[in-house]
């Protein structure tokens, strides 16, 4: 029974310290992503866990006049197909085209879609196990595209990034992402697969 209490209070711990994170990383990773859009014309793909990161990068997208798409858990089915139709530029006229940031939750858009309009993901929170990250990275690895594919992680630095660099070590465990992530490269995949810090 202790031990149950402690794994509960640590699991609780872990949340709250990864909540924190997601926090502490919010406008860094906005800024990152704006410097992105402003460097290409290209769309761009961006995950993450928490609602309150999209939260900020939904007000910095708005701020910056930059027309997206969001889908969440919260987002009904027939509203998620339209987002993604928006995006992927299926939609007969209204501008469609024109939207060039899909705002994606890491848990909910995962599997089950093509994101082939982008050329660029960013990865905006670390997760437990590789296999999300994974799949969401294949959300615009999927038939049909027909540009290299630049992955960017955000890692946050200092002291909020000790949540991120537990992350990692997980990660690093479980496969050999990280070492790849690191070389810039990863094998049969097309394009960059870069580790980036958030700025402080």
């Amino acid at each position: 029974m202790q031990k149950q209490l402690w794994s509960a209070k640590s699991v609780a711990l872990t949340r709250k310290v990864f909540s924190a994170t997601a926090s502490a990383k919010a406008v860094p990773v906005a800024d990152y992503i704006c410097s992105l859009l402003a460097a290409s014309e290209q769309k761009l793909v961006a995950f993450a866990y928490h609602t309150s990161m999209l939260d900020v990068l939904e007000a910095r997208l708005t701020q910056a006049l930059v027309s997206f798409v969001r889908v969440d858990c919260s987002t009904a089915a027939d509203v998620r197909s339209h987002c993604i139709a928006q995006f992927q530029g299926e939609m007969r006229g209204g501008g469609a085209d024109e939207v060039r940031v899909a705002l994606m939750s890491l848990t909910a858009c995962s599997q089950g879609i093509s994101l082939t309009a982008a050329c660029t993901v960013v990865c905006a929170e670390l997760f437990w196990t590789p296999a999300q990250l994974l799949q969401a990275e294949d959300r615009v690895h999927r038939p049909g595209q027909q540009q290299e594919v630049d992955v960017h992680y955000c890692v946050a630095d200092g002291s909020a990034g000790a949540m991120d660099k537990r992350f990692i070590k997980m990660l690093e465990r479980k496969t050999g992402m990280i070492e790849q992530v690191v070389e810039g490269s990863r094998l049969s995949r097309p394009g960059a697969f870069t580790l980036q810090s958030d700025r402080q």
